[in-house]
């Protein structure tokens, strides 16, 4: 058996799970370090099978040294004690093992005597094969040479077949994906693998939406001259960033992401001005559309305040026109507010928005969420009226709406409609991040009861991977936990926008994402030990280095770094030069192990931890965010900025960090003549 016996995980909803009374099932695969049996695909796979079955070859081999046969249907071998079935083979047709009604997601786990199955809905005409990923709308995930790309937004893909494998690697040879790459893929050692208990199971998704947002990158790819030569001399090579890509999109899927039914979407369709109309802009054509100012004024009218207005929500004419020139009639009707803060005074609207909050009712730390009124009310009422209309035209219509900056408080009484579909997007404040105060957590957690309390179905867009820059910023019990309360409290999918991360300096963060994103039913203390375990005997060491950053990310809120601007501040030389010597202790703890990943996972951690101690150190070259203009100083920065660079080329392979959104394009976006400082050393940086 494995050096260590994996926990049970019941990633799925478990629909069946019944135990045969006949003779004990034992499906042997690799006995005293031996092969005892074959993977039987059909004899025209469909390619998630083939992917599937090569998926479980791989990880196999890696746990026993031994390379499992793969096989057509036609051509079984009668030299081995057990078969696994995967995907739809004729075989299991012929015993009834292939369910009717199967959905997208859904896989069967089955065993009979010595046999296995594995196997979900297969659709081939579907089974989109992309060359280089230069479709114009990518939205949906599709296999292709083991990444996750997007595909047209109407699509879904048959990866149940996949994800049932994935099931059997964790369930029974204690697989974890740590991070993208073959280094973050922890396999334990084993000379005997074994399934001992009979599986009749039949397992359907808990969250039918399952989205990190990473179109970053495939954006970059998707249009090679989109990636700015100025962004890629701070980042990726092109072929550095193309490696990560696929990394990314291989790790993506191993932890099941993408879409079990179609996922409502929530862009604003109508509100964004200028709307584009017969010849004018809406602005300039109705601008009683548009919010009044304070003064009230409205669009186009001199001194009016607002250059990004949202909409005047109480006007029935507003109403008439989305219902009756923006919406199709469709199944999804979207009514998210604009990015803005800039509500309507007009006085119709303001009497929409019911009892203001006393100023005791409202707590310090969000008094922006608020104010000066709170809002929520309005738009719930807006939401409502308009999905009310919009249902006698369609029954079956969608509306999506957004919970956002000064919509995020939960409105008081207002019952709504379980099609009225709303996206929870903290962004107001210490809201926003994880870690945060117990009085912050407990407000989140109001605002999300409250709105569940409309009758609304849940959706949870949080803002908080945005967060850290390049910085050990990160928390796992706190926002493991509140992950799980909201899938106790009607969670009906995510988008976590976005993936702009670090994995070397927050990476049991986001494996803790990545797992309940699948099985949010999973224990959280028990998710940080599995990551600990990848480093062997520094398990220890490794877990007391994240508790202190965590700790340190909860004491220096400071150091969320949305900017990187402030970074030097946030995490000053002293910090680093203690982590770091943590961490040499833990690299010469896991060397004494035989196996060599156990050291090489935690360099991984060094280099990340380097990188960030790089980044803080050209960041404090910096005047208060500018390029320094003295030459002595201009010439600091620039040094600073080529041990930077050299650092990140050097590392790429190791995907330490997002380098084109978590660190090139915020380096751009915030430091002030970023460009000048390449002038004269741009050459000495090798191109890869």
């Amino acid at each position: 058996m494995a050096n260590k016996m994996p926990r049970f995980w019941t990633i799925c909803a478990l629909v069946t799970c019944a135990v045969w009374s006949t003779a004990r099932a034992e499906v042997r695969i690799v006995h005293e370090g031996k092969n005892a049996a074959v993977v039987v695909t059909a004899d025209n796979p469909a390619m998630v099978a083939t992917y599937a079955a090569e998926e479980l070859v791989r990880h196999i081999e890696k746990a026993t040294g031994q390379q499992l046969e793969i096989v057509a249907e036609k051509n079984i071998p009668a030299s081995y004690r057990s078969r696994i079935f995967v995907g739809m083979t004729e075989t299991a047709r012929q015993r009834g093992f292939i369910r009717e009604q199967m959905k997208p997601d859904e896989f069967v786990l089955r065993t009979t005597e010595h046999d296995l199955y594995v196997l979900g809905i297969e659709d081939p005409a579907r089974d989109v094969v992309l060359g280089e990923p230069t479709d114009s709308d990518w939205t949906h995930k599709v296999l292709h040479d083991g990444v996750w790309g997007y595909r047209g937004p109407s699509s879904i893909s048959p990866n149940g077949t996949l994800f049932g494998i994935y099931e059997i690697l964790e369930r029974y040879l204690g697989v974890r994906w740590l991070w993208p790459g073959e280094l973050g893929t922890y396999v334990p050692r084993t000379s005997d693998l074994r399934i001992g208990a009979a599986l009749d199971e039949y397992h359907i998704p808990k969250i039918a939406w399952r989205r990190f947002a990473w179109f970053h990158l495939v954006d970059a790819l998707r249009r090679p001259e989109a990636y700015d030569p100025r962004t890629e001399r701070l980042a990726f090579s092109r072929q550095g960033l193309r490696n990560f890509w696929k990394a990314t999109g291989t790790y993506l899927g191993r932890h099941r992401m993408g879409h079990s039914s179609h996922p409502p979407t929530f862009r604003e369709e109508f509100a964004r001005p200028p709307w584009k109309g017969a010849g004018t802009t809406l602005a300039e054509e109705r601008p009683d559309f548009y919010a009044m100012d304070s003064a009230g004024r409205r669009w186009g009218q001199a001194g009016y305040a607002y250059n990004f207005p949202d909409m005047c929500v109480s006007n029935p004419e507003l109403h008439r026109f989305i219902l009756e020139k923006v919406w199709d009639g469709s199944n999804t009707l979207r009514l998210g507010q604009v990015n803005s803060i800039q509500y309507c005074h007009c006085t119709q609207c303001m009497s929409w928005d019911g009892p203001q909050p006393q100023p005791d009712e409202i707590p310090q730390f969000e008094r922006g969420a608020y104010g000066p009124r709170a809002i929520s009310y309005r738009y719930a009422r807006f939401w409502k009226t308009v999905y009310e209309q919009a249902a006698k035209r369609n029954p079956n219509t969608r509306a999506t709406v957004l919970m956002y900056q000064t919509t995020l408080p939960a409105p008081g009484a207002i019952q709504l409609n379980d099609k009225i579909y709303g996206e929870y997007c903290p962004w107001t404040g210490p809201a926003t991040t994880f870690p945060m105060r117990k009085a912050v957590d407990q407000w989140s957690r109001q605002q999300w009861l409250g709105w569940k309390k409309t009758g609304m179905s849940m959706i949870w867009r949080p803002n908080h991977l945005h967060m850290g820059y390049t910085m050990p910023f990160l928390s796992t019990r706190q926002v493991g936990e509140f992950f799980k309360f909201t899938w106790q409290n009607g969670l009906k999918g995510y988008l976590f926008d976005s993936l702009r991360v670090s994995w070397a300096t927050q990476g049991p963060m986001l494996y803790i994402h990545m797992a309940l994103g699948w099985n949010p039913e999973l224990d959280v203390e028990q998710l940080r030990r599995d990551f600990w375990s990848a480093f062997g005997p520094a398990a220890r060491q490794v877990e007391q280095y994240f508790d202190y950053w965590e700790s340190y990310s909860l004491t220096h809120p400071q150091a969320a770094l949305y900017s990187p601007v402030k970074a030097h501040l946030a995490y000053p030389p002293a910090v680093f030069a203690t982590q770091e010597a943590v961490l040499k202790k833990a690299l010469a703890t896991a060397a004494s192990d035989p196996l060599p990943e156990f050291a090489e996972r935690v360099k991984f951690l060094r280099a990340g931890l380097e990188h960030a101690r790089l980044s803080a150190r050209f960041i404090g070259t910096l005047d208060q965010g500018k390029v320094p203009a003295q030459r002595e100083t201009f010439h600091k920065a620039q040094q600073a900025l080529q041990e930077l660079v050299a650092f990140r080329r050097a590392k790429e392979h190791l995907f330490i960090a997002d380098y084109l959104d978590a660190a090139a394009t915020r380096e751009r976006n915030n430091v002030k003549g970023i460009d000048r400082l390449f002038e004269e050393f741009e050459a000495k940086v090798p191109a890869q």
